[in-house]
């Protein structure tokens, strides 16, 4: 059974937006790739890979099959997205307006002249039809410009059925402290930019931005945000998979009551 500190398990919600999105703290627990998923953006500063997802995953209504991996944290859907500045979804758009999810929007590089202690990032598709999740692991990257000296480690998890969106981090101090503007690889995701939003999402009100540059440390090692609509419930297999043990039942019951889905 994982255990959770106190800290892991404090609540900070948001939304919902016009689609139905809200997002929450949840507990962590880190499903590492590294070892089975499949390798990419090696040696990769400021590029995008399209890769497959492995099954229809809905997000914001609409079924998307591949996304786009940026090597500097974010997914895009429909085209590559390879910016380094990370934009406020509530304000601004991306140079292409298309659907964004952005992990830890911010300047990052595996690039090993750079960093020979940097990896890759590593995708694999996981589960039995109908309750798959497609998993995507920043591992080992590094911040550029200025240049970080510790490597982070984050993923997401995409949900067939729920469409929810699972981020989670694992190692997020990148030793250039904090930052208060945008692209400046800060600890804790301090400048960077985290969340979600369809096309056009600035101005029809289909967007959360969790965090966006604040110049605080914002995300703790070791924490999780679940983006997710309201109308999923969990499976008792889902808590099965992440090993969460009695806290995700009581936690799951607390949502059912609620009328929210966790982590399906």
């Amino acid at each position: 059974m994982a255990v959770f500190s106190a800290s892991s398990l404090s609540a900070a919600t948001i939304g919902p937006d016009t689609f139905g999105y809200s997002a929450s703290n949840v507990p962590f627990n880190f499903v590492n790739i590294a070892g089975t998923g499949t390798r990419i953006l090696e040696n990769a500063d400021d590029i995008a890979q399209s890769v497959g997802i492995g099954f229809n995953f809905g997000f914001s209504g609409t079924p998307q099959t591949s996304a786009f991996v940026s090597s500097n944290g974010m997914l895009a859907f429909g085209t590559s997205i390879t910016s380094l500045t990370p934009k406020n979804f509530a304000t601004d758009a991306p140079v292409s307006n298309v659907p964004v999810i952005a992990v830890l929007w911010d300047d990052w590089t595996t690039v090993k002249t750079r960093y020979p202690a940097s990896d890759a990032v590593y995708t694999q598709t996981v589960g039995t039809p109908g309750s798959q999740r497609f998993i995507v692991q920043w591992n080992n990257t590094f911040g550029c410009c200025p240049t970080g000296t510790q490597p982070l480690v984050f993923q997401a998890l995409l949900f067939e059925g729920s469409g929810n969106i699972l981020f989670q981090y694992q190692q997020l101090l990148s030793g250039v402290g904090v930052q208060s503007s945008p692209g400046s690889n800060g600890d804790n995701g301090s400048s960077a930019g985290v969340g979600i939003r369809d096309i056009n999402g600035n101005l029809n009100g289909r967007n959360l931005q969790w965090s966006y540059s604040p110049g605080t440390a914002v995300i703790p090692n070791g924490s999780a945000i679940l983006f997710s609509t309201l109308t999923a419930v969990p499976e008792p297999s889902t808590f099965l998979l992440f090993g969460l043990g009695g806290v995700a039942l009581l936690l799951a019951r607390k949502r059912r009551r609620y009328g929210q889905g966790w982590l399906c």
